[in-house]
């Protein structure tokens, strides 16, 4: 697998390529179909396709499609000819997008396309993503990007200068504010944070003190999810939050900030999160604290390492929708887009959801299948 960067981050990333060479080799080649990619039948349904819930001001395009193909069937398909696809993701770090790309390369595999992985080293570094998606737009470097935008207000104008260089943008997991996109795969991050404390509420009998970890302010999904969990706790006043911080996503500053919201706030029944690695981090932190298995803790992704702390008890709960499906999605409409097809769907959303111990062993043989879990 390729990481490529700008050149003053190029060996940094060779590095970091060559470790996840290493990590990935053990995965599967062949790829499954998109529609049979992830068995996981969800309990909660993602609703119809829609330009976003919340109060997020989405003044994205659509590209006019003006493929004259009909779209082929799933299994029929492949690439016209050797299409380079650029894959945009936030960091190298989170197992989410290791399963995003994990999807893109298996429908690159299965199409007959290459698939070329771009990334900053620094975790969610908007000017690093944008000096690399502007290196693929001035080299002519890709036909087509796919691309998970650290920052969905910011990078607007670097998405219309994709545009105006004629790059198709398949967008993914986080939506663009503006700009003009051909696609978007990803799921209601509105809808889920409501359903996150609409899961809470029951299991906390509609009364208790919490706490809720964000994600990176600028991020589309940390900022979506966090409007649908406050909009859902107006129904539960009963349910009081005595803390509300970011830890930007990740495990290691999660821990920091819940070693120190625990001095002041030690009385709480539940710390929700807005993704796993920080639900991991608050998980070590309680267990720092003599209070592991006392407060109830859920995450977002459902990752490998997130599954596991499921099944030994250690972490409540988590959400499950699939990146894996995103990231395959999204290279099976470029590829499509780029044979000249009409694109049947230019909003393709996942369902989601909760995981418990109830039904953790069916999320764990699912990423099994696909190859993202041993």
């Amino acid at each position: 697998m390729t990481f490529v960067t700008s050149d003053k981050q190029r060996f940094l990333t060779t590095l970091v390529g060559l470790v996840l060479m290493v990590l990935m080799v053990a995965w599967p080649t062949t790829a499954p179909a998109a529609s049979a990619a992830d068995k996981t039948a969800p309990a909660v349904k993602a609703p119809a396709p829609t330009a976003g819930s919340g109060t997020v001001d989405f003044k994205v395009r659509y590209a006019n499609i003006k493929g004259t193909k009909a779209p082929v069937a799933e299994a029929s398909l492949k690439a016209d000819k050797k299409y380079k696809v650029a894959f945009m993701v936030k960091n190298v770090v989170n197992p989410f997008w290791k399963a995003a790309r994990k999807g893109g390369d298996d429908a690159a595999a299965k199409y007959g396309v290459t698939v070329a992985h771009y990334a900053p080293t620094q975790a969610d570094n908007v000017p690093e993503q944008t000096r690399l998606v502007e290196d693929i737009i001035v080299k002519k470097d890709a036909d087509a990007l796919v691309w998970a935008p650290v920052d969905f207000r910011a990078q607007v104008a670097l998405a219309e200068k994709a545009n105006t260089a004629k790059l198709p943008i398949f967008n993914f997991n986080s939506k663009l504010a503006g700009g003009e996109i051909v696609t978007f795969a990803g799921t209601d991050d509105f809808a889920m944070g409501k359903g996150i404390i609409d899961y809470m509420q029951k299991v906390l009998n509609q009364k208790g003190n919490i706490i809720i970890l964000d994600g990176v302010p600028g991020a589309t999904t940390a900022e979506l999810r966090k409007q649908g969990m406050l909009e859902e706790l107006k129904k539960y006043p009963n349910i009081k939050v005595v803390a509300h911080q970011t830890a930007n996503w990740s495990r290691a500053e999660a821990l920091r900030v819940t070693e120190n919201l625990l001095q002041s706030q030690p009385n709480v029944e539940a710390i929700v999160c807005a993704n796993d690695e920080m639900a991991l981090g608050a998980v070590a932190a309680l267990d720092s604290a003599g209070k592991a298995g006392k407060v109830k803790v859920t995450g977002v992704d459902s990752t490998p390492d997130a599954l596991v702390a499921v099944k030994e008890g250690k972490l409540f709960a988590s959400v499950d929708y699939s990146a894996y499906v995103i990231g395959y999605k999204s290279v099976e409409f470029a590829v499509r887009y780029l044979n000249g097809e009409k694109i049947p769907e230019q909003i393709y959303l996942v369902d989601y959801r909760i995981v418990d111990k109830t039904n953790v062993d069916d999320a764990i043989a699912n990423r099994k299948k696909i190859g993202v879990m041993k």
